[in-house]
């Protein structure tokens, strides 16, 4: 449309609709957007989105109609997510000045032990008397710890109570303070409502009244003259609770309508009742127009498949339906439990927004407590223009609301389209739907939370479906409720609002009829979020990368792995999926620790890693427009300090991103102490009062639950190394990946007269090094062997010493293989070690490390010496073994389903097993 005033007249006033969802599954704002642009408006549909880039969509209306674009703003509920962050915390007894501070008494213990050796080293009465005010601190110490323990304790329960009672108290509820997501939408929505420079605001519901007002008054202050509309969903001060919306939550929001309704040029809602309310309560000088949720005419013939089709239900078997919000207030369960009273019917809940909801999940729930699974079908929704066809296949519509001040005035949007799918309907004894139902004797009502008296209602219809149909069939019925007769009072409103501020612009007729069905939307700025519905067409730019539509194996992946990058791994696994998997990239972080630095995409001192907040927000910025994927390493934070001491904040803030988030770890972070020593007739742990056992203890005491928290939320979580899955059964091995070529085989092992022998542990104790070290010093003493112990060297050094071995000696104690020993089997050296027959099993294939525990190990070097043929042989198969499990095609191929790929670009057999390698 060319809106240049030279050319082609006045150009079309401009009408912005603003709404706190993201538009897709919302009928009243996408019919209400077309029905006003049907008048000649250009109209802009301001939505929110949690995806993390704004993308602008443009239904493809055809003219005369003007152009309707429908626009997601991101945003980061931060002042929202702090108040909910201290009143948890609150509730945890974490109080500020209660709370006792790790780092300050590690210091007092400090300063205490000075004391103490101080105290050691005096006599006599000077000793009694230092030891006595070492003992005298160390107790009050102590008493200070226990004393703000128990106060924190009884202040965590004060608390509870206090806030249980002052969250029912309706009095003063700032909305800044008590939902302060009204600012976090102020600063996101505010600005770009500004830029658009609407002629007329329509606001649906009432959490963007503040926002809408605000620019408003901006505008007019600047003289731009803005008129603009309230659109009231519900009867605010008597929403339903649940969850988090409390009495004080609800207060809250009244008390923003009631700030800023009387500001509206013009105010419209959804029924009589309350339009009524609404007026009485606010002292309106005008009653509110009332724009029923009604479908259009025809909607029942949009064409849609069946809801008995997809319940997979039979004909002539009664089939009930649920369509809507899944929530308590919602009384679904009511529903549910009426299937123990109608023992041949089913009941189709089409959950909207989603089918993986809690409150979906806790209705499967009852269902299977009740012995009725089987009759129960929850549907995804299906687009907003089809719902009337879809649920004309079902006997009975059920809208079982349970009573809240809302609900008694509510004509929900799924009761029009019952009426227009004609299916008789069941409905709560709340007032409004009642009297619609009972006046046009289209369904029957039963007592709120009632499941025996719904389940008679339904049997009341079921015996006389007929008389039912015969009313929902009257054509004067459906046309009184009919989407266009709404529609054409909506256009009167915005009519008389674009004459008040461009009197001289003249807007079209009524259309003669709205149609049935919307016309096909299409991209044209950003990029969709994944769970976009499917079959959109990208429209103009798909083939930009930075606009096309994403989705599963289409979009370019790019896989972050920090903070770690133990030995280097996730340097390797990153790589390993680019080389074999199609289009990813791979993206490093790592903590530089200035001696086993591997190679990274980004190195980051550990200082600014902790402490940096620049150089944490800077990360995050990138994570969010770039990162597809990310693997946190060791159940360590990418980020740094940013969002808390473990993954799980990161990992909030780049989900919240739309980032997949999975975890690998390497070990000693999830190892069990405990469970390792009773396993493990060698276990390093196998004293639990040794500081390192009980150090490792208590690390994994402290992220074990967490990690399998997130496995337990359906999260990914790998491993590097078999033996994790004794404590993390539910995990992925992740075989550790190294570079054949690189470590490629050199001369045949064991032709000198003195072989070398290395050992080269990463944690001596945890390795067995002082058990190595018994048998090798001895045989190097005698020149059997020439002996080197590495420790200390850089990466590539230590590699080359492993290359130029004869014998490994991996570690005798854990019953694991892990980065040295593939690279000295890929180097065709022998290597020893402990793996352990569970171990073994687990690879899928015979791993060629000899096995020796402390036990065996003088035994199997006695032996090797003794028969160097079969020691050349063992070691022989280590090569084809790397190639076959650790050169980066199996790692790529468990990471691909993870990673949105194809898992055809797997390992490939390298040929006939080998036999295992065992000491004789």
């Amino acid at each position: 449309m060319n809106t240049d005033p030279d050319r082609a007249g006045p150009r079309p006033p401009h009408v912005v609709m603003v709404v706190a969802n993201d538009v897709r599954s919302d009928t009243r704002v996408r019919k209400s957007a077309l029905a006003v642009a049907a008048l000649g408006a250009r109209v802009t549909v301001v939505g929110v989105t949690t995806a993390p880039r704004r993308w602008d969509t443009v239904l493809d209306v055809p003219p005369p109609a003007g152009e309707v674009r429908i626009v997601r703003i991101p945003v980061d509920f931060a002042l929202s997510r702090t108040r909910k962050d201290r009143r948890a915390r609150l509730h945890r007894g974490e109080f500020p000045l209660l709370t006792s501070d790790p780092r300050a008494e590690a210091l007092a213990r400090r300063r205490l032990a000075v004391a103490e050796i101080d105290a050691q080293s005096l006599d006599g009465r000077a000793a009694s008397v230092r030891r006595a005010a070492v003992d005298a601190r160390r107790f009050a110490l102590r008493a200070e710890g226990a004393g703000r323990r128990r106060v924190a304790s009884g202040a965590k329960l004060g608390f509870k109570a206090w806030d249980r009672v002052w969250q029912q108290v309706p009095v003063a509820a700032s909305p800044h303070r008590i939902v302060p997501e009204v600012d976090d939408l102020e600063l996101a929505v505010g600005p770009v409502l500004d830029g658009l420079e609407p002629d007329v605001v329509h606001v649906h519901d009432v959490h963007l009244l503040g926002v809408v007002a605000r620019s408003v008054a901006r505008a007019r202050a600047v003289g731009r003259e803005v008129a603009w509309l309230y659109d009231a969903h519900e009867w605010v001060p008597g929403l339903s609770r649940y969850g988090g919306r409390t009495a004080r939550v609800i207060a809250a929001w009244a008390a923003l309508e009631k700030r800023f309704i009387g500001e509206a040029d013009a105010v419209i809602t959804v029924s009589p009742p309350l339009a009524a309310a609404l007026k009485a309560r606010y002292h309106l000088a005008r009653r509110p127009g009332v724009v029923l949720n009604v479908p259009p005419l025809g909607a029942r013939d949009a064409g849609a498949r069946s809801v008995r089709v997809a319940a997979g239900v039979p004909d002539g078997v009664p089939l009930l339906v649920y369509s809507g919000g899944v929530q308590a207030a919602r009384g679904v369960e009511t529903a549910v439990e009426a299937l123990v009273h109608l023992p041949e019917a089913h009941l189709a809940v089409v959950a909207v927004p989603s089918v993986n909801t809690a409150p979906v999940a806790a209705v499967r729930a009852r269902a299977e407590q009740l012995g009725v699974a089987s009759r129960l079908h929850v549907l995804p929704p299906v687009p907003p223009d089809q719902v009337s066809a879809f649920l004309s296949g079902a006997d009975i519509g059920l809208i079982p609301l349970r009573h809240y001040g809302s609900h008694e005035m509510a004509l929900a949007n799924k009761l029009f389209e019952y009426l227009h799918a004609q299916v008789p309907m069941v409905v709560s004894d709340c007032r409004a739907q009642t009297a619609f139902v009972t006046d046009h004797r289209v369904g029957e009502v039963h007592r709120a939370e009632d499941a025996e008296d719904l389940a008679a209602a339904v049997l009341r219809i079921l015996t006389s479906r007929d008389r039912y149909l015969t009313a929902l069939a009257d054509p004067d019925l459906l046309a009184r409720y009919t989407w266009h007769t709404q529609a054409n009072v909506l256009r009167g409103v915005h009519r008389e609002l674009v004459s008040r501020v461009r009197p001289g612009v003249q807007l079209a007729a009524d259309p003669g009829t709205d149609p049935a069905t919307e016309p096909p939307e299409r991209l044209v700025a950003g990029r969709r979020p994944d769970d976009d519905p499917p079959g959109s067409d990208p429209g103009p730019g798909a083939g930009d990368p930075a606009l096309r539509a994403s989705g599963p194996g289409t979009e370019p992946v790019v896989l972050a792995v920090g903070p770690a990058n133990s030995a280097g791994q996730g340097w390797a696994w990153a790589r390993a999926a680019e080389r074999h998997l199609d289009d990813v990239a791979g993206h490093v972080v790592a903590i530089r620790n200035g001696r086993y630095d591997y190679p990274a995409d980004v190195l980051v001192d550990p200082e600014r890693y902790r402490d940096d907040a620049a150089w944490q927000l800077r990360e995050l910025a990138d994570a969010r427009s770039r990162w597809t994927h990310a693997l946190f390493e060791a159940g360590r934070p990418i980020f740094g300090g940013l969002a808390g001491r473990d993954f799980t904040g990161d990992a909030e803030l780049l989900r919240a991103a739309g980032v997949e988030v999975g975890l690998v770890m390497h070990g000693s972070e999830t190892r069990d102490p405990r469970r390792h020593r009773a396993r493990e007739e060698f276990s390093p742990f196998a004293d639990p009062r040794d500081p390192l056992t009980k150090k490792l203890q208590a690390k994994v005491d402290l992220l074990l639950p967490k990690v399998a928290e997130f496995a337990a939320a359906g999260g990914p979580v790998f491993v590097s190394t078999p033996d994790q899955l004794d404590d993390l059964p539910w995990a992925t091995w992740l075989p550790v990946v190294v570079d054949p070529v690189r470590t490629a085989p050199g001369d045949p092992v064991l032709t000198r007269d003195v072989p070398l022998v290395v050992h080269a542990p990463s944690n001596p104790r945890l390795k067995g090094t002082d058990r190595v070290e018994a048998v090798l010093r001895p045989l190097a003493d005698r020149g059997l062997i020439s002996y080197r112990l590495v420790t200390g060297l850089p990466p590539a050094e230590a590699a080359a010493l492993v290359a130029s071995a004869d014998v490994v000696v991996d570690q005798l104690l854990l019953g694991l293989y892990g980065v040295l020993a593939c690279e000295a089997m890929a180097s065709g050296r022998l290597v020893l070690g402990h793996l352990g027959e569970a171990l073994r099993d687990r690879v899928g294939r015979p791993v060629p490390v000899v096995e020796v525990t402390p036990r065996t190990l003088a035994e199997v070097m006695e032996h090797l010496l003794d028969d160097r043929e079969w020691a050349r042989a063992s070691a022989f198969e280590g090569p084809d073994f790397v190639r076959a499990v650790h050169d980066g095609h199996r790692s790529a191929s468990v990471l691909a389903p993870f990673l949105g790929r194809p898992t055809d670009a797997g390992v490939t057999d390298p040929g006939p097993e080998s036999a295992e390698v065992t000491a004789r």
